[in-house]
């Protein structure tokens, strides 16, 4: 969902970073984002890494937005907003005044766009067209967008099958299916550093520096804002499970060596 109209925030510092903060703590004082319910991801990449979405929030829908402030160019905008279409329910763009009318006369009809007003160091988001349901949504696209340990749940295939092979058995699908799978992932991955931003920013205003927090992983390093976690051969196989997978089956050595006992 978008920001409701004329919802004033603190704005703290100048760059993308600020204005992301800004953006959430919009929505989330407007009803945009449920903090018991919604799931938030900061750069987010998608099509095999090719690009990356400045915010996704999954809130039944998922919905992606870029963000174009007053200092970016909008030359990278229509790929953008095409590539983004075929992988998320919804899609917009957040954009200062001075791109307003330029992204508003070349989106798609199901795109929305939010402008940001500037008022010394305070910032307001005006909804001048709401998302609509993206009538681009492609398998493959969504499915380049998923790592193999998740494909394999879509298919048949055993469990040594190869990317190529999942994502082709896997295109065959119904849309609908392919979809909530690619959902039902991002959930399972990121709705853990989701509510430890939710958690970490209960009281308090969001600043830029929270945004570490949506990185995947968030808290399993040891510099992370929420806690201290000594690395163990558990979490090492769980970040090998979800991001090293998705290069292809586990060589037999190295899965081994997750297998031994200590």
């Amino acid at each position: 969902m978008p920001p409701v109209k004329g919802c004033e925030v603190l704005k703290r510092g100048s760059g993308e970073g600020p204005v992301k903060a800004a953006l959430l703590e919009s929505l989330r004082v407007g009803g945009g984002i449920d903090p018991r319910r919604s799931v938030v991801i900061s750069e987010l990449a998608v099509l095999g890494h090719g690009r990356r979405a400045d915010l996704v929030i999954l809130k039944g829908d998922s919905h992606c937005i870029e963000i174009k402030t007053n200092r970016d160019s909008l030359a990278r905008l229509d790929d953008q907003l095409a590539a983004y279409s075929s992988v998320f329910d919804r899609v917009s763009v957040v954009c200062g005044a001075k791109h307003a009318n330029a992204v508003l006369s070349r989106v798609q009809p199901h795109v929305g766009v939010i402008e940001i007003l500037e008022f010394g160091e305070r910032m307001e988001f005006v909804t001048h067209k709401e998302p609509g349901r993206s009538p681009s949504l492609d398998a493959a696209a969504i499915i380049a967008s998923m790592p193999v340990v998740f494909l394999r749940a879509l298919g048949s295939s055993g469990a040594r099958a190869r990317r190529d092979d999942l994502a082709l058995e896997a295109t065959a699908l119904p849309l609908d299916r392919v979809s909530a799978s690619f959902k039902a992932y991002l959930k399972e991955r990121y709705r853990p550093t989701s509510r430890a931003f939710f958690a970490n920013t209960r009281r308090r205003h969001i600043k830029a520096d929270d945004l570490n927090t949506l990185r995947a992983w968030a808290s399993e390093t040891s510099n992370s804002p929420l806690q201290q976690v000594v690395p163990t051969r558990d979490t090492d196989w769980e970040t090998f499970r979800s991001i090293g997978a998705s290069f292809g089956p586990v060589p037999d050595d190295i899965l081994a060596s997750f297998l031994q006992e200590p």
